[in-house]
């Protein structure tokens, strides 16, 4: 009797009748789906890539159209937004040699110097450039980044809304030249020159907008050129090789712009270097490593321009 009720008891433990776990056949068949699936998506979304890759000169610029019209959209349905006070006090006042704000005027160093080589590099013709319109655009670019640099130096000597404004003008150029360039280059290389001005202008009148209506809104569209349409630019191919170069830059300026958002930690953080002018060293080497890639890169295989 005992043996039989020990027997019942070893057979209410048997490994098949546990209640609440899942067989391991079954499991094995459902990380196996879950793989199957997961693969099927990750060559159908890379399929589809590929075919955005090479698509016409026509849908490209249909995509590009479609995502400045959602950038424009998306920034008109928010509330209007005035500029914060607080965003001048910087974290690092220190006064040094008689300049106030000493750290965040003398970083702009950094992208003084990253404008006036790509602009010396560029008329000395070291740079691989196919069409007028990319040419004209990098000039501009460079340029214009020139300026971001003693715009920002105006503006951290005494850091005022009017002081920003010359700040944020020749942020505004080089933004939209920038996007005027990449353009040329994946999209189409006929885009006429004369495009880039009308370009810069309506980003520049953004920054008007908000000196006299006081809303930020659309300049923030400006800002939000290079985090969502750039990499929508970057899928489409380039006859020319080395686009990695342009994520390592999309990564240093994603960096610049936490630098500015954390200016105060990062200078509770490290004690002697704020976050702002640590954005101004990135965004330097974001410059410079746009300038690196204009000197290496190359034609590649197959870069003929895309059919209409």
């Amino acid at each position: 009797m005992a043996s039989s009720v020990l027997g019942c008891v070893r057979l209410e433990k048997s490994p098949d009748s546990h209640s609440g776990e899942i067989p391991h056949s079954t499991a094995a068949a459902f990380r196996a789906t879950l793989l199957s699936t997961a693969a099927a998506f990750r060559a159908t979304l890379l399929s589809r890539l590929a075919a955005l890759r090479e698509c016409s000169v026509r849908t490209r610029v249909w995509i590009t159209l479609f995502v400045l019209f959602a950038i424009a959209v998306g920034i008109s349905l928010l509330p209007p937004l005035s500029q914060n006070q607080n965003y001048h006090n910087f974290a690092d006042s220190r006064t040094l040699f008689g300049i106030s704000n000493f750290a965040d005027v003398f970083s702009n160093l950094a992208i003084l110097l990253a404008g006036l080589t790509g602009v010396g590099l560029h008329l000395l013709g070291r740079f691989n450039i196919r069409s007028r319109s990319e040419s004209l655009g990098y000039l501009f670019f460079f340029s214009s980044f020139i300026l971001v640099a003693v715009g920002s130096v105006y503006y951290h000597i005494d850091p005022s809304d009017s002081s920003l404004f010359s700040d944020r003008l020749p942020i505004t150029m080089s933004i939209t030249a920038l996007v005027f360039t990449l353009f040329a280059d994946r999209v189409t290389p006929r885009i006429p020159i004369q495009m880039l001005a009308p370009i810069v202008m309506l980003g520049m009148t953004t920054v008007l907008g908000w000196l006299i209506f006081g809303d930020l809104r659309f300049y923030l569209g400006i800002q939000l050129l290079i985090p969502v349409l750039v990499p929508v630019l970057l899928i489409f191919r380039s006859p020319y090789n080395r686009t990695l170069d342009w994520l390592h830059f999309m990564g240093w300026y994603a960096l610049s712009r936490v630098c500015e958002l954390y200016d105060s930690q990062i200078f509770d953080l490290t004690g002697f270097i704020s976050g702002h002018s640590l954005k101004h060293l990135t965004s330097g080497i974001a410059c410079a490593l746009l300038i690196l890639m204009l000197l290496k890169r190359s034609a590649a295989v197959s870069a003929s321009e895309p059919a209409d």
